[in-house]
């Protein structure tokens, strides 16, 4: 895969005209993307990131009127929202018109649509002149890519197409997704905007899908997860443990500890990877944010300890 710089967006259309996947960073995580009207690129990103053809992608626009051309019954609910926080972290559910293949809405009859923020993708999508539906640019199974060297580790393999170069990405988490296709708005993800701000603006609160196991189907994994309280069950479980390679996770500095937050979350998982970790052992605290805690608690087999008032 070809390394583009931001300086080189002419070379990335050329090869969105080619038929070529691209892919560019978003705010949130980078996204591995086809042109709207090419539907036989759009294909290959399945093929590409070997993604399960009834997952849905994601249509990234550059301007509220393209949104108006391509959903129906766009509510009052829809531009409260975009007033708000487009451009920005946010996907919204609409109901989609007619003109749109099975393959990019899974077969649904709604959209997820997207407008973000990060310069590049912007004007990548407002110099192609139509909008780019994209996913995640990662392997299925594999962490987000919120660097360039994580996308060209998960595509050492491809051979055509480019990634444009936009440094990390700011949020390193994907964005808050949200349905306006029921009469209740319906959160389908936790991502970078959290729950009570889209509830402030709307002010009304949200429904909560359950689970949201579709939704991190990308941290699917056979290591265990380990929830900790306190130091002390830790320690007191760590006495009786068998002796694994072990991962310790917490929100704030401690010896032996990588310390987390969203912006970092998949370069510590892609960490524990290289590491072949066999167990990761979380420290809980009240700084863990739902976002990430709902990541984690997906990764894998979780033991007792597991909260779940919250959840």
């Amino acid at each position: 895969m070809r390394l583009l710089s931001s300086h080189q967006l002419e070379i990335a259309l050329e090869l969105l005209s080619q038929g070529k996947l691209i892919v560019f960073p978003t705010e949130t995580v980078y996204g591995l993307g086809a042109p709207l009207s090419n539907i036989e690129a759009v294909q290959k990103i399945f093929q590409v990131k070997q993604r399960a053809k009834n997952h849905p992608l994601t249509i990234h626009v550059a301007e509220l009127t393209t949104i108006e051309k391509i959903a129906l019954d766009i509510p009052d609910d829809f531009y409260r929202l975009a007033t708000q926080f487009f451009p920005g972290p946010l996907t919204i559910v609409l109901k989609k018109t007619h003109q749109f293949s099975p393959i990019i809405s899974g077969g649904l009859d709604t959209i997820a649509i997207r407008m973000p923020r990060h310069p590049i993708a912007t004007q990548l999508i407002s110099l192609l002149g139509e909008p780019l539906v994209a996913t995640s640019a990662n392997l299925s199974g594999k962490p987000s890519s919120t660097t360039v060297d994580h996308v060209l580790s998960d595509f050492s393999d491809l051979r055509e197409g480019a990634v444009i170069d936009g440094g990390k990405t700011e949020y390193g988490i994907e964005s808050t997704v949200i349905s306006l296709a029921t009469a209740t708005p319906l959160l389908l993800r936790l991502g970078a905007i959290c729950q009570e701000e889209i509830e402030s603006c709307l002010h009304k609160p949200l429904l909560k899908a359950q689970p949201f196991s579709f939704a991190y189907s990308h941290l699917t994994s056979q290591r265990s997860v380990c929830w900790f309280q306190d130091r002390r069950e830790l320690e007191k479980y760590l006495q009786s443990a068998p002796p694994l390679r072990r991962f310790f996770i917490t929100t704030y500095p401690l010896p032996g500890f990588h310390q987390i937050e969203n912006r970092n979350l998949y370069t510590l998982l892609r960490l524990a990877e290289e590491e072949k970790v066999e167990e990761i052992a979380i420290l809980d605290t009240p700084h863990l944010s739902p976002a990430l805690r709902e990541r984690l608690v997906q990764m894998g087999r979780v033991n007792q300890n597991e909260p779940t008032s919250d959840q």
